[in-house]
């Protein structure tokens, strides 16, 4: 069970992804990456901007869920740059194209981020085929469009 770090403007993909200072630059290094029990610590005030589907590749468990969840400095590494941005919820940001963030795996817990902009006939949140629980804390969702199946 480890904690990655996030950074979209200081972070690189490259780096270790253990630490705030080696933290990833993308939530997709994450979940290509992640085993069940692993959280993704989204730095606050930043806009994690995606040209392409964010999309969940492994299973959490019942006693091991995999989690994504802005910082928070009661329970992370200290580091007084994300504690500045902390309060600020961090933004995934679609802008406008027909991408979405795809949960289709079970045992996930995402909380306390925004969604936003995804086009026309896709939603910036799918969920499907999800057999076990999912849990959504905090979530907000704006400026999406939705489209009946």
């Amino acid at each position: 069970m480890t904690d990655y770090y996030i950074d979209f403007v200081n972070g690189s993909d490259s780096n270790g992804g253990t630490s705030p200072t080696d933290a990833w630059k993308t939530i997709t290094q994450f979940l290509s990456n992640c085993a069940a029990g692993d959280t993704g610590i989204l730095r606050g005030n930043q806009t994690h901007t995606y040209s392409a589907d964010l999309d969940t590749s492994v299973s959490g468990t019942d006693s091991a869920w995999i989690t994504i969840r802005d910082y928070d400095s009661s329970t992370d590494i200290a580091d007084a740059d994300w504690e500045a941005d902390e309060g600020t919820l961090p933004i995934i940001d679609f802008g406008d194209a027909a991408y979405q963030f795809i949960v289709d795996l079970d045992y996930y817990h995402l909380k306390d981020f925004k969604i936003k902009d995804s086009a026309d006939g896709y939603g910036s949140l799918k969920l499907s085929g999800i057999l076990n629980p999912l849990l959504l804390m905090s979530q907000k969702a704006y400026n999406i469009h939705t489209h009946a199946h």
